[in-house]
C-alpha cells in the first residue's frame, strides 16, 4: 500500500508540472476565436489569427508577437481559418 501511495503521489506531482504557460497575444482590439498554427519543423514559430481580420506571428514560442496584415483581392473579414503548407525545405506559410 505504501508503494502504491508513493507512485500515485509522484504521478500527481509529475502531472502538475506539465501545464503549459498561458500566453497573451494582444490586449488590444478584443481578439477572440483564435486559429493557431505551430510550425512542425520549428515549434518556436507560431501564427495566430483572430476575429475578424487580425493575424499575429511569433518566432519565440509565443513570448512576443508581431501583427501581420493579411491581404486579399477579395478582402479579409470573418472567422479565421489557417491552412498550413509548411515544408522542411520551404519554411513559408501560405494562408488560404
Amino acid at each position: 500500500m505504501k508503494t502504491l501511495t508513493t507512485i500515485l503521489f509522484l504521478f500527481i506531482i509529475n502531472i502538475s508540472f506539465a501545464q503549459h504557460e498561458n500566453i497573451l497575444i494582444t490586449n488590444t482590439d478584443s481578439p477572440n476565436e483564435p486559429a493557431i498554427l505551430v510550425n512542425p519543423y520549428n515549434t518556436d514559430i507560431i501564427l495566430a489569427s483572430v476575429n475578424t481580420d487580425k493575424t499575429y506571428y511569433s518566432s519565440d514560442a509565443g513570448y512576443s508577437w508581431t501583427k501581420v496584415d493579411p491581404t486579399s483581392t477579395y478582402g479579409v473579414w470573418g472567422d479565421p481559418c489557417l491552412i498550413s503548407v509548411w515544408t522542411e525545405i520551404d519554411n513559408n506559410l501560405y494562408i488560404k
